[in-house]
């Protein structure tokens, strides 16, 4: 893992690689994400069958409680224009930063409150 920026260990974010298939993600983390410190995996398997079901024209994927970004990750590298939100600020950051890291493609990250799943969805077009 890299430390991507300085401070104590709990402001200091860190990206590892994370393997999905032939896929390797760049998870961001740091103490307060989901799944910091160890593999989360429900979110291995989805993120497994994800990389298997690669993006037809326009396809648009939608993760509400994104954690750590590694499954929005997963579709915006297969693909997909990813809408992600959770509702911990923390978990927020780390989808955007895992988001940003993957590379080209479109994405937006919400930190909102479940409820505003409409909200994303409507930046989503669904």
């Amino acid at each position: 893992m890299s430390t991507l920026s300085g401070g104590s260990s709990y402001e200091q974010w860190q990206q590892g690689p994370a393997r999905v298939g032939d896929l390797v993600i760049p998870v961001a983390t740091k103490a307060g994400v989901s799944a910091h410190g160890a593999v989360d995996v429900p979110s291995l398997l989805l993120a497994e069958a994800v990389a298997q079901r690669p993006a037809e024209s326009r396809a648009a994927s939608l993760h509400v409680g994104s954690g750590n970004g590694l499954v929005p990750g997963v579709a915006k590298s297969v693909g997909y224009t990813v809408t992600a939100l959770d509702r911990y600020f923390a978990n927020a950051e780390a989808t955007r930063r895992t988001l940003g890291a993957v590379g080209e493609g479109a994405h937006t990250v919400h930190h909102a409150v479940l409820s505003s799943a409409v909200v994303a969805a409507a930046s989503c077009s669904l």
